[in-house]
């Protein structure tokens, strides 16, 4: 594995249902409830990682930044909870926009 990466990415409510947008990598993950998130974007890059690793490449290579829609909901996020998981060299932290 890479050297660790740290992932930021906005979550926020899609009907009945939690998105996670990543901010500097267009990765997004969707989940049920609030909990199960954290855990389901961070298995979305960890993915993202192992596939861009089996194509030749460095972890995540390749993977353009979120749209700017959603740089700017992470950097007016009114909740300023954080949740951050560890694992196979990516940390992941989730700011909830309210």
């Amino acid at each position: 594995m890479p050297e660790d990466i740290h992932v930021n990415a906005v979550a926020f409510q899609e009907g009945e249902n939690w998105v996670a947008q990543g901010i500097e990598y267009d990765i997004v993950a969707h989940a049920p409830d609030m909990p199960s998130l954290a855990d389901a974007f961070t298995r979305a890059v960890i993915e993202n990682m192992l596939i861009t690793q089996h194509l030749g490449r460095v972890a995540l290579d390749g993977i353009k930044p979120a749209p700017a829609r959603f740089h700017e909901m992470f950097k007016n996020a009114k909740w300023e909870m954080r949740a951050t998981k560890h694992h196979a060299g990516a940390e992941v932290a989730l700011r909830f926009a309210a």
